[in-house]
């Protein structure tokens, strides 16, 4: 008994790798700076505390591009898109669409700054709109449109500054009232993702606002022909045809997408994606999970998109599709793309698996977030059928073919201590039982296991450098082993304890055990912030 104890603590400490620092990637950094939003306002001291409403919300595309400088062209608009799906929780969840209203409103990025748009904006698209306002007529706040079965707000005109900060990703606030009394039934967070780090300036010289957007107009007129540098401000899509703005230009040139990719894959120092799509501090896509980390694993080359729309795909209409690589139930959106599909009950694909670029579990936390609320993990939700239904189903009508016992039968991870400071790990009182918390399987293979356990900071540590800290005991506390020092972060609102951050065999780690985790900035452990964990295998 004590052998196999011994075995899984070197395994968990040989995941762990050399003692060191954890460096902040930038994503990581950027969610550090922000805090959580804190609201008086009256309504919610209406607040349905009950929890029998859930709304999960997301960006459509997982990333918003646009160009602040439009003094000389357009290729992309301050143009954001909010969907949002509310949810009855009971024995059979119920999609609601009526008898509600779904408001939303940004909590940072809230004054439109840091681009000219509004000054060129009836020259480029031929309306007037005032100013932070877009071209759909949505501000910053407002109410969201019934769309097939969730809520939409198209074409937010948020911008990628707060208090001349750049910050690609804000946070949005999403309330679901009772349409006849106003009480607020549910809310959440979303993350409202948007980027102007295009770096045309990279190759095309200039700071990357007006001169370098005068030389691409230069160079095309030298290339094309054409006249462009004198007749600004130029919009792309009035010539090149862009399914992204609904535009059919002219057919005797190619498509925006085809151009652009197009040309650039003919040169011989070639752009990266994160040349012209954000960025190298945006980093847009930034989900999580194993083997998704490279755009090309699914978009392929410069070539092979240029190529494509050559052989008659459809930019922005024909994306990857899952089942390109996921075989099973449901993994094939036919001719719906991903963000418009639906599968399990007719819950639309994002809201179980969240925004393209972001796929749950992502690397920003605050993407994390609302995962994390409805079933204390930060994958797709069904990993917890708590999060919509108020009982474990007994049927196999799981998602994707899964039943409740294919997802949990291999691994039981549950936190089972609220955190609270304790003395030297000694805990006094018998711990409460909780939900199921943080436990990530692979896609590829349910044997295999990552356990990376998170906890919630409190606002006075966010922004403190802490060390993190893990223990594992056995159930009956016979045998502990010695508290193992992962290394430093600096808090943000979340914490990740990289106890198992490679997927690990089941087989090799068996057991009925307790994880502590904490972290604490004394070494005495005086100040120390703690959870732990059921692990039954």
């Amino acid at each position: 008994m004590y052998l196999r104890f011994f075995i899984v603590v070197a395994l968990f400490l040989m995941f762990l790798g050399p003692l060191q620092e954890i460096s902040q990637n930038s994503i990581q950094a950027l969610a550090d700076e922000t805090e959580e939003y804190d609201h008086n306002d009256s309504d919610y001291d209406q607040e349905d505390k009950s929890g029998e409403y859930i709304v999960i919300a997301y960006n459509d595309l997982g990333m918003h591009c646009m160009n602040n400088e439009f003094s000389m062209l357009s290729i992309l608009p301050p143009y954001n898109t909010i969907m949002a799906q509310v949810i009855k929780k009971g024995e059979e969840p119920e999609i609601i669409t009526k008898g509600v209203k779904v408001e939303y409103r940004l909590l940072e990025n809230t004054k439109c700054e840091g681009t000219n748009f509004w000054d060129y904006v009836k020259q480029l698209f031929g309306i007037d709109v005032a100013p932070c306002t877009g071209l759909k007529g949505k501000t910053l706040s407002g109410n969201m449109e019934l769309q097939g079965s969730r809520f939409v707000a198209e074409g937010i005109p948020v911008t990628p500054f707060d208090n001349g900060q750049f910050n690609p990703y804000p946070t949005a606030e999403i309330v679901v009232k009772n349409a006849s009394t106003g009480q607020v039934l549910a809310k959440t967070q979303t993350v409202v993702p948007v980027s102007h780090e295009m770096n045309c300036h990279k190759c095309h010289g200039g700071s990357g606002n007006a001169e370098t957007m005068s030389n691409i107009l230069k160079l095309h007129d030298q290339k094309e022909g054409t006249n462009l540098a004198n007749n600004t401000p130029v919009l792309c899509q009035d010539c090149h045809a862009d399914n992204a703005l609904g535009k059919t230009g002219r057919m005797d040139i190619p498509s925006l997408s085809l151009a652009i990719h197009g040309k650039h894959a003919e040169i011989s120092s070639k752009p990266g994606c994160y040349d012209c799509h954000p960025g190298p501090i945006t980093q847009c896509l930034r989900t999580d999970i194993e083997g998704m980390q490279n755009c090309e694993h699914c978009h392929g080359s410069l070539q092979t998109m240029a190529s494509s729309i050559k052989n008659g795909r459809r930019p922005w209409l024909d994306e990857p599709k899952c089942s390109n690589c996921h075989n099973g139930d449901e993994m094939d959106t036919g001719n719906e793309l991903y963000r418009n599909a639906k599968g399990h009950h007719g819950v639309y694909c994002e809201t179980c698996h969240y925004e393209p670029h972001a796929w749950w579990p992502s690397k920003l936390a605050k993407d994390n977030q609302q995962a994390i609320n409805l079933q204390g993990s930060a994958g797709p939700l069904g990993m917890n059928c708590l999060a919509c239904h108020t009982s474990i189903p007994d049927d196999d009508s799981g998602p994707h073919g899964y039943t409740f016992n294919d997802l949990q039968k291999t691994l039981n991870v549950y936190n089972i201590a609220p955190p609270a400071p304790i003395d030297r790990w000694a805990t006094k009182d018998q711990p409460l039982s909780g939900p199921v918390y943080k436990i990530s399987l692979t896609d590829q293979e349910k044997s295999k296991v990552k356990v990376e356990p998170q906890m919630l900071v409190p606002s006075e540590r966010q922004g403190q450098e802490a060390d993190l800290y893990f223990m594992i005991c056995f159930k009956d506390y016979s045998q502990c082993s010695d508290i193992q020092h992962i290394g430093k972060v600096v808090l943000s609102n979340v914490v990740t304890f990289p106890i198992l951050s490679s997927p690990t065999d089941l087989s090799m780690i068996q057991g009925d055990y307790y994880i502590f985790i904490g972290y604490a900035q004394r070494q005495d452990f005086t100040d120390i912030v703690y959870s732990f964990f059921e692990v039954d295998l």
